[in-house]
């Protein structure tokens, strides 16, 4: 029983160690991945690649092949098996030189996180990456999809309705507009399940 008792204590603290690198390379390729320039420089193309191979090598490790679930939760298993085979699917789409594909589906992987992260009240918050200076540096739009990647929905609305009250913006950046429209009222409707937030976008658009 006290051996029973210790095995998720030590795989817990293997579980975090490992959670800590993943999302720290995760960062990383997220600014890269919500930034047009930076992710189309040929400069970052390596650098990428490289995060998106150890991203891939992170979310293998997470497999739970040996002893429970750092929470004895079994779905955990079925979840981090998915993550492995997407991650290791994204990075070998960019290394054949698939990019624009391998972005879309390094994007939509943070749909795993959330799926782990909100299985309980447990679990990191993303909401201390928010000021990081690679952030922060990023295009009003492209901040907003970030933000809207790592569910930070308040923060992503703040951003798009910043364009959508911005008469100047629709001039020069009409594709980029839309796109904060579509993105406002997606969160709004799906999300915040607000009708009255919804209203008030479709208003201020007209």
């Amino acid at each position: 029983v006290l051996a029973s008792d210790n095995a998720p204590k030590k795989h817990s603290k293997t579980w975090t160690q490992k959670m800590k690198g993943l999302e720290k390379t995760f960062l990383e390729l997220l600014v890269d991945l919500n930034s047009d320039e930076r992710f189309n420089s040929p400069k970052n193309f390596r650098r990428i690649e490289k995060n998106a191979e150890k991203f891939a090598k992170f979310a293998h490790e997470l497999r739970v092949e040996e002893g429970p679930s750092p929470d004895g939760d079994p779905t955990l298993d079925i979840i981090s098996k998915q993550f492995s085979r997407e991650a290791d699917h994204a990075y070998k789409t960019l290394a054949w030189g698939h990019r624009d594909y391998a972005r879309g589906v390094l994007k939509s992987m943070m749909g795993y996180c959330m799926a782990c992260h909100t299985r309980n009240g447990n679990g990191p918050s993303f909401q201390n990456i928010a000021a990081a200076p690679t952030v922060q540096a990023l295009r009003p739009l492209e901040r907003g999809d970030f933000y809207t990647s790592t569910r930070q929905f308040d923060r992503a609305l703040e951003e798009y309705e910043k364009i959508l009250g911005n008469p100047s913006y629709v001039e020069k950046h009409v594709f980029d507009w839309e796109r904060a429209v579509r993105s406002s009222l997606a969160i709004a409707v799906r999300v915040k399940k607000s009708p009255d937030r919804a209203l008030s976008i479709v208003e201020r658009v007209l």
